[in-house]
């Protein structure tokens, strides 16, 4: 096959191939093509080590829905309202504690000049709260691959990758917003500093408590380290080289796999728990890259990745009212969550074996994630009405993605022991985030080690 009848192919890909979940974050997906490390034809068939160890720690590096930079607490809703936390609770839920619900509803409506709750100019109601807070992450990804099949049509191996992830968000603060919007508000002269003090300690003074008493809802400080979500991959490359001349080629790659949903969930009685994985979706991970060969030392390429995420139903946080923001939902119950298509794209150049075994790499990568749907498959929810509609107003769904341009060096000895039963790669990369929205763009860095045999 020519090197132009390959363009196309990989062109439908990228054009046809438009990878996830409080906030998506920036570390790599366990088999992403970025993290690859570069072999040539002395390379061995079983590969096995660490491919990825990744490090973010994240203070103010957050993006909002609406593209703004924001304390990673506040990526969703930039304050959290606890007025609009207890309205239409419902009743025949368990871990609403209904009867207090309506007690502070009442005792809030009474505080109101005329009884009502008066709304300000500035954007915020009584009861807002502010959030700040810290975030780390690290992950490493244990690797194994095998080249079962070598032949004229191609090389296929099998590859799984296990990934271990930590995710942590510390240091929360809450600042209470209260007494700023009626003190700084002419419109709202009626409520007398008795009154703000006493919605100040009905609403705000003691939020944890009162998140946990009406709604078992924790609002301090998460973390969790485990098992992601293991994947298996079918990979494929093949050269077409230009003249029989291996330095002046193309090579075409594919793979296609599962990802196992092996990671722990959201735990929706922790405001702050983050999925280690793809919050118990099984997903379909695809794609497809095209390398040229420049010359000896010259390569570059493009890359596509698809993932699709299987809708999947569990219990789950929702809101009953649309001005309801998401830290402060009290009220659970069955919804299925459709999945938005995450894709992929990574063009990239390299200088291979530039001196000995060092090999120098610089991408770019964009990926983006499409938003989610949430059907409510409660019957209890049905008192509501359009709760579907309510529901779906939560910016928790809203579409995300992230820039990134990566650097990594890395050394192999396969010029220097063509003939050990062994040979060893190491590497080291920085991934700085350059633009995106709606996740936490901390910049990382890690490290590689891997073995062929």
């Amino acid at each position: 096959m020519r090197i132009k009848k390959i363009v196309p192919l990989a062109a439908l890909l990228l054009a046809t191939s438009a990878a996830a979940p409080f906030a998506a974050t920036n570390l790599f997906s366990p088999h992403d093509w970025a993290m690859r490390l570069p072999k040539d034809k002395h390379h061995k068939r079983f590969s096995v080590g660490v491919n990825i160890f990744e490090v973010g720690v994240s203070e103010r590096d957050g993006r909002s829905w609406d593209d703004k930079e924001v304390s990673i607490l506040a990526i969703d809703d930039l304050t959290q309202s606890t007025i609009d936390m207890v309205f239409n609770p419902v009743t025949t839920v368990n871990n609403v504690n209904t009867a207090q619900v309506q007690i502070m509803l009442n005792a809030i409506a009474a505080m109101a000049p005329g009884g009502t709750l008066a709304l300000f100019n500035n954007g915020t109601s009584a009861g807002q709260l502010a959030l700040t807070g810290k975030f780390d992450q690290w992950s490493a990804n244990l690797l194994a691959a095998y080249e079962f099949l070598r032949g004229s049509w191609g090389h296929f191996s099998l590859s799984v990758h296990v990934p271990v992830v930590h995710k942590e968000v510390r240091d929360v603060t809450i600042v209470d917003q209260t007494s700023l919007a009626l003190l700084n508000n002419a419109t709202n002269l009626a409520y007398t500093g008795v009154q703000i003090a006493a919605l100040q300690h009905l609403l705000t003074d003691n939020i944890r408590t009162i998140a946990k008493t009406l709604g078992n809802l924790d609002l301090s400080n998460w973390d969790e380290t485990g098992l992601g979500d293991v994947v298996a991959l079918l990979n494929w490359k093949h050269m077409f080289k230009r003249c029989g001349h291996e330095h002046r080629s193309a090579t075409l790659h594919a793979k296609i796999g599962v990802s196992f949903p092996t990671a722990e969930e959201k735990d929706e009685d922790k405001a702050f728990s983050m999925a280690l994985g793809n919050d118990g979706a099984w997903g379909l991970p695809m794609g497809l890259g095209l390398e040229f060969q420049a010359n000896k030392i010259f390569k570059f390429g493009v890359d596509g990745e698809l993932l699709v995420l299987f809708d999947e139903t569990r219990v789950r946080r929702l809101k009953t009212a649309p001005n309801q923001t998401e830290f402060l939902l009290l009220n659970k119950g069955n919804a299925t969550m459709e999945h938005g298509l995450t894709w992929q794209v990574d063009a990239w150049a390299q200088a291979y074996h530039l001196w000995s075994g060092l090999s120098l790499t610089a991408a770019y990568q964009f990926v983006d994630h499409q938003h989610d749907t949430l059907v409510v498959k409660d019957a209890r929810f049905n008192v509501i009405p359009n709760i579907n509609g309510i529901v779906n107003t939560a910016n928790s769904l809203k579409e995300w993605n992230v820039h990134n341009v990566i650097f990594r060096a890395n050394y192999d000895f396969f010029q220097k022991a063509k003939k050990a039963c062994c040979v060893p790669q190491v590497g080291v990369f920085y991934k700085l985030a350059v633009g995106g929205k709606h996740l936490i763009d901390a910049d990382t860095y890690g490290a590689q080690f891997v073995l062929n045999f």
